[in-house]
């Protein structure tokens, strides 16, 4: 899933890439993941702000800004939400680090056109130089856990460089300003954070972007990524067990790796533009740069749900019934075909149904063999048809001939039916919803009002069916059977609808700040938010113990997501908007 991305240099990354920091970190799931709950902003200065750096109390966040014109250093008190400015030098003041009493700040600044790192009280008293070379820049300080010694990058001048950026070699210099010594010596070594118990710096390559890290004292290298993935902006875990960094994978993403090297790193925020994490001392709550025209410092807290990176260029998904597998069509040599994954995006392989121009796909809940595709003769024709193909057999069976475009196949009755959208053949001027009985081959239809319509589920029993419509009416529907016919009922704002596995939650999509959003519907009208900042794509399915949803996203790639739905009390309650729940549907 990695891609090729462009150089930026140093300065770029250092004084003002775009930058959004939002780490969550959880490696329960085995897979690349991010958090799904939304970011509190706490500051808001006239310019920009960023790297943001939480005390070791966890009281104070130390950060860079640029208020009325005056770049410094500022401190956030979270309690009273005050802020105060600590320094302010005419070279400017960024990069804050803390030492480990909580009492100083080391920073970066430019002396005399040079970089150099300064030290200063938390009160703002007695600012001053800690290191300043003569024939070089330092930049970027990081103060170690046990306070002896403060990291540094060190650039020295070399126009035959790589890139022509200098010679950037990691450094150490005693707490105490003496004792300067180099730990690294090939040339492109940048930004050193320590790890939790003081004995290794980990950095990244400028000229690969790969991860590394180098014993203190004994100066042994140790290959992080071991050019499994490119990454910068390493930041260790406070247990020490893993390191989050910076990818250009899916636009300057964060990504979270084992410390002692990992060939499966996990992605953890999507979006594009982020930058700069830093955690919390026990590892709970992360702060982080956002840079949305000005740069803001936010906070997010890591006990929520968490959604993982299963694919890219992927839609349609959905499980397969075939264990935990998850099926989804993707875009191959100008045609979409089938693969499937297991849940965490591995072991892809291909599934041949035997028919070319395919648009959509169900697999049965219910008979892991069988699968409802809908394919067009001719790509560039408008109209379709069912078809349901048995895998043991290999078997494929046309199911209906309408002449139509027909969309949204959907399981129904234990298996027995499946439910699509269609014009009948140009028999009503609207989409209505269909009904395939596979036992006779009889085809019925539910619905006969205006607005076009399209199923998104069907119960377990088959007596309840969700659908959304086009127009001005639009939000969640339910048919329900009542006798020989069909009852509809709208059971609050948004689109589709689906069951989990117990009957007891419905998963929707509804609009947020313009973006399309994931919402679970409780059986007693609680409605809660899900995905932040994601805009789906695809209706979100659910697996089959109920414990995840899988939906596509409408990002550069279409990717393929998966996201953990966390019990009552982690999701957070929105009833204003719906009139009822379902409970008596």
């Amino acid at each position: 899933m990695l891609v090729e991305y462009g150089v930026r240099t140093p300065w770029q990354l250092l004084k003002g890439s775009p930058a959004i920091l939002c780490v969550a970190w959880c490696l329960a799931t085995g897979a690349a993941t991010l958090s799904a709950t939304t970011p509190e902003q706490l500051t808001d200065l006239a310019g920009d702000e960023d790297h943001p750096q939480v005390s070791p109390d966890g009281r104070h966040i130390a950060f860079s800004a640029e208020d009325d014109g005056k770049a410094g250093i500022y401190i956030l008190d979270l309690a009273t939400r005050g802020i105060r400015r600590v320094v302010s030098l005419p070279g400017g003041a960024n990069r804050p680090t803390w030492s480990p009493d909580g009492k100083r700040l080391a920073f970066s600044t430019t002396i005399d056109g040079r970089g150099a790192i300064w030290v200063v009280g938390v009160d703002g008293s007695d600012p001053k130089p800690f290191h300043s070379p003569a024939d070089a820049s330092a930049l970027g300080p990081d103060w170690s856990p046990d306070g002896k010694a403060i990291a540094m990058t060190r650039i020295v001048p070399d126009p035959s460089s790589r890139f022509g950026w200098g010679r950037a070699t990691a450094w150490i210099v005693d707490a105490d300003g003496t004792n300067p010594r180099e730990m690294t010596t090939g040339g492109q070594e940048w930004l050193p954070h320590w790890t939790h118990d003081s004995r290794e710096l980990i950095y990244y390559l400028g000229y690969s972007d790969d991860l590394e890290a180098v014993a203190v004292p004994s100066g042994k290298v140790t290959p992080v990524s071991g050019g499994q993935y490119v990454g910068w902006r390493p930041a260790p875990s406070p247990d020490g067990k893993s390191v989050a960094f910076v990818s250009a994978v899916a636009r300057w993403s964060v990504w979270i790796a084992s410390a002692t090297g990992d060939p499966a790193p996990r992605q953890l925020t999507v979006g594009g533009d982020d930058d700069y994490p830093d955690w919390s001392p026990e590892g709970r709550w992360i702060v982080f740069s956002r840079d949305r025209s000005t740069y803001r410092t936010f906070r997010l807290d890591l006990e929520t749900g968490r959604s993982s990176l299963v694919a890219e260029r992927a839609a349609e998904p959905g499980p397969t019934s075939r264990g935990r597998q998850i099926a989804f069509l993707t875009e191959v040599e100008n045609d979409w075909k089938i693969r499937t994954t297991d849940e965490d995006g591995h072991g892809m392989k291909p599934l041949e149904i035997g028919l070319a121009n395919l648009r959509e796909l169900a697999w049965s809940p219910f008979n892991p063999d069988l699968v409802a595709v809908i394919a067009s003769s001719d790509r560039l024709d408008g109209r379709s048809d069912l078809y349901m193909k048995d895998l043991s057999s290999g078997k494929l069976r046309r199911l209906t001939h309408t002449g139509d475009a027909l969309s949204r196949p959907i399981w129904c009755d234990g298996g027995r039916s499946i439910l699509f959208s269609s014009r009948g053949g140009n028999k009503t001027p609207y989409r209505q919803i269909w009904k395939h009985k596979l036992a006779d081959g009889s085809i019925e239809i539910l619905t006969e009002t205006r607005l076009n319509k399209w199923p998104t589920d069907c119960s377990r029993d088959g007596r309840k069916i969700t659908y959304h419509k086009s127009g001005d009416e639009t939000g969640v529907f339910t048919l329900r059977r009542s006798g020989e016919g069909w009852i509809s009922s709208r059971v609050g704002p948004g689109s589709g609808g689906r069951w989990s596995p117990d009957g007891s939650r419905l998963a929707y999509l509804d609009r947020v700040d313009r973006r399309t959003e994931i919402f679970v519907l409780e059986a007693d009208g609680t409605r809660r938010q899900l995905t932040h900042h994601r805009n789906v794509q695809s209706w979100p399915t659910w697996t089959a113990d109920g414990k995840e949803l899988i939906f596509s996203t409408r990002e550069r790639n279409r990717n393929l997501w998966r996201i953990k739905v966390p019990e009552l009390p982690a999701l957070r309650p929105e009833r204003s908007m719906w009139r009822r729940g379902f409970a008596g549907l």
